[in-house]
């Protein structure tokens, strides 16, 4: 077998930009973003031609990253014949496109061959930049990067794990828009295919966990969508519908042992290696109840909870599975030696061969050394910026908690809320009575009831509870069903609702209507309208910005007319 080995930073095949440096360093702050690991063959012909489809997927792909910022990419190729490497991986960088955050992505690829397919490995990972400070954005969810899609799709091609294709087999609904959506899904299963559904549990060879949901959606009761799930999970575990119409309770009892089933509105995650005779072994087939997954915080966390699970179970030491660039450069360098040693006859040349080893391996620990250095250096340097920021920080913290305690009356509660249905509240009361009305909807911020403290002219206190009612309640159930907020012009009509200011707004204007919220600056351009600018007994202004991921209205400002 050829041992030779490839080592450089190369650009894709089919074109895209050269990168420039000779190492890509991904940093150990990095967070890992997706994981995933299966096999990968060829429904016809031999796993060379499975490599030469996938490849040619690939490097499509890194091409249309090579017009992205900081882009580089490396590649590592080991051994093999007939055309196809024995180990092979590729190391992607880009920057961020779209924001100033100086985020980097990084993308590991790698496939190890098989007799007749490879064992294929994939994680995305993303970290900032050294030197970078300031407040970190929240990062998009994962999904399976679009070769792995094309994988997916291809005639030719088959991704399993263990015995059991990884391909879902339907289509979530057009509503959900992911780029992924015409190719993954949740396995709806019948309670007439129970039998195969207990195979694939109790299989010895499935490699994948399996996620049973039983239940429907419901955005109150049981907010978990199926065919979403299976897109964040794509690649880490199978994910199959119950739909609860179908009747599964006699299923359930005639192909599972007692203790395995799954009832109305929960969820089972059965492990790999589960079997028949561990019902007692809760951590193989973990349940969930929908009042345990309501009172940890609802869809997103547990959706949350289940991806960081799966990505450690991914994570740990998978010996035998190349997985980065130097990964495939070891096991070059472990086969040359061998190979080499292989031809020695004498004791002298074998003395030579371990001494010109040894001063190679020295080499390289002295440029080890040097970068490590380097990155010591970079290190002391951004710790010594931020210890410069750290008074600035600290004041404006000490400034924010004046404006709370500034900001918040001590107050009645049933007195609060019989003045705000007896129309006789103030702008801050209203704010204050919305919030222990409505807790899961509405979120105030410091600045929106030091605004209102200012507001004590306003004499239109019955127009503003209208407004401010129908805010958390039927504008903010179009935006839970997936409408645009252009449905603020017909629930408060054109002269009470903007979604967007002038397009002169001053840096000042600008300035007024940003507003920090959770570490990050927000314009809230959107706000609702009562009165004309020019009269403060009539004229008033709420500020309000969708937080999509906690589904709760937040009010930055409530009060009179901003400077434009």
């Amino acid at each position: 077998m050829n041992t030779s080995t490839t080592s450089a930073i190369t650009q894709p095949e089919s074109g895209g930009r050269a990168a420039t440096t000779d190492r890509i360093h991904t940093p150990q702050t990095a967070t890992t973003h997706y994981v995933s690991e299966f096999t990968l063959a060829a429904k016809t012909g031999s796993a060379a031609d499975a490599f030469e489809i996938a490849t040619r997927f690939l490097f499509s792909w890194i091409k249309t990253k090579s017009k992205l910022p900081g882009y580089a990419v490396r590649e590592e190729r080991h051994g093999g014949d007939a055309g196809a490497p024995e180990a092979w991986a590729v190391h992607l960088r880009h920057r961020e496109p779209t924001s100033d955050y100086r985020r980097f992505w990084y993308v590991d690829v790698s496939l190890l061959r098989r007799e007749t397919s490879f064992d294929v490995r994939v994680s995305v990972s993303h970290g900032l930049d050294f030197g970078f400070v300031g407040w970190t954005p929240e990062p998009p969810e994962p999904s399976a990067p679009n070769f792995i899609c094309d994988w997916l799709g291809h005639a030719a091609l088959t991704l399993r794990s263990g015995q059991f294709p990884i391909a879902a087999l339907t289509s979530p609904p057009p509503k959900i828009a992911t780029k992924n959506k015409d190719r993954i899904g949740a396995m709806i299963v019948p309670p007439e295919s129970a039998d195969q559904l207990a195979r694939l549990i109790f299989d010895p060879n499935r490699g994948l966990p399996v996620l049973v949901v039983n239940g429907d959606v419901n955005p109150v009761t049981f907010p978990l969508n199926p065919n979403k799930l299976q897109q964040l999970l794509f690649g880490t575990c199978y994910v199959v519908w119950v739909p609860t119409a179908h009747g599964w309770g006699e299923a359930w009892r005639t192909h599972f042992p007692v203790g395995f089933g799954c009832t109305t509105n929960t969820v089972r995650l059965y492990q790999p290696g589960a079997k028949r005779d561990s019902a007692h072994d809760s951590v193989r087939h973990r349940f969930f109840s929908d009042d345990e997954i309501m009172a940890h915080g609802g869809a997103a966390a547990f959706v949350g909870m289940i991806r960081d699970g799966l990505t450690r179970r991914l994570l740990a030491p998978r010996p035998g599975r190349v997985a980065t660039c130097e990964d495939v450069l070891a096991l070059s360098a472990a086969a040359g030696f061998a190979a080499q040693r292989l031809k020695l006859t004498s004791k002298e040349e074998e003395l030579a061969f371990y001494e010109t080893e040894y001063q190679q391996l020295l080499e390289k620990h002295r440029s080890s050394d040097q970068l490590l250095q380097e990155l010591d250096s970079e290190l002391a340097r951004t710790k010594s910026e931020l210890e410069a920021l750290r008074p600035h920080a600290e004041d404006l913290a000490a400034e924010l908690e004046k404006t709370k305690s500034a900001a918040v009356p001590v107050f009645n509660h049933n007195d609060l809320l019989l003045r705000f249905f007896k129309n006789e509240a103030s702008v801050v009361d209203q704010l204050l009575a919305l919030q222990a009305l409505y807790p899961d909807a509405l979120h105030l911020l410091p600045a929106a009831l030091v605004s209102a403290e200012d507001a004590v002219g306003f004499e239109q206190p019955e127009v503003l509870r209208e407004m401010l009612l129908q805010l958390v309640t039927d504008f903010r159930q179009c935006l839970l069903d997936g409408k645009g907020t252009q449905e603020g012009v017909r629930i408060f009509g054109r002269k009470a609702f903007t979604t967007r200011e002038s397009d002169n707004l001053s840096s000042k204007g600008r300035n007024a209507r940003t507003f920090s919220y959770k570490g990050q600056h927000v314009f809230m351009e959107q706000h609702l309208k009562i009165g004309v600018k020019d009269s403060e007994a009539h004229c008033l202004r709420v500020h309000f910005h969708w937080d999509s991921p906690s589904r709760k209205i937040v009010i930055g400002h409530c009060g009179k007319h901003l400077p434009l």
